[in-house]
């Protein structure tokens, strides 16, 4: 991790869904341009094995047979897919969490090295001759 890293996280929010696939048909997270992750972590509330699927609006689909490990996804490591609208389905048990997204304004995801750099000075970042 870099500097730079570090200071475009303080551009960085995130919002937490809880959720309970036991009682539910399904939980879908709309699309957003602006997601830089999702982490979506479960607890199991009844014995045996439990598990989720997540389906991505191509289609594309992810299980998580066992829910001991939170699933993440992040814009670095899995490109635009995880920006994609998301459906979050029960596959076997019943299971609650959290889904966590964390986003970045779109003027920060598009802008160059040059133009975040220009924006972090006009904020008022310190370091930045703002």
């Amino acid at each position: 991790m870099c500097m730079q890293d570090i200071r475009m996280g303080r551009f960085a929010r995130w919002n937490t869904q809880l959720f309970n696939l036991g009682t539910s048909t399904g939980i879908t997270i709309p699309a957003n341009r602006q997601r830089i992750g999702l982490i979506i972590d479960s607890s199991i509330v009844m014995g045996g094995t439990q598990g989720f699927i997540i389906t991505m609006t191509d289609g594309t689909v992810f299980t998580q047979q066992y829910v001991k490990d939170r699933f993440e996804m992040w814009l670095s490591i899995h490109g635009s897919i995880m920006q994609q609208g998301l459906t979050l389905g029960l596959l076997v048990g019943n299971i609650t969490g959290s889904i966590v997204e964390i986003t970045m304004p779109e003027t920060y995801l598009a802008a160059g090295e040059r133009e975040f750099l220009s924006e972090m000075a006009k904020s008022g970042t310190p370091g930045y001759g703002g």
